[in-house]
């Protein structure tokens, strides 16, 4: 698809203090990791693997195995 998606977002002028929450979240956001994983989920198609299988009536309720 080429580069990255440049997103924008509206805000109210004068709205300093919104904007300086909304950069340090995002920069949160890249020290953790979540960027880097919903980049490669939503952008590379590369969703991480399930590592517990889905919840299951037959299973959790029921109590059978696979």
């Amino acid at each position: 698809m080429g580069g990255q998606f440049l997103f924008a977002y509206l805000l109210p002028p004068e709205s300093h203090d919104l904007r300086e929450f909304l950069d340090y979240w995002m920069q949160l956001q890249r020290a953790n990791g979540l960027h880097d994983r919903l980049v490669h989920k939503w952008i590379d198609g590369k969703p991480e693997p399930l590592t517990v299988p889905r919840w299951s009536v037959l299973r959790n309720v029921l109590g059978w195995e696979d």
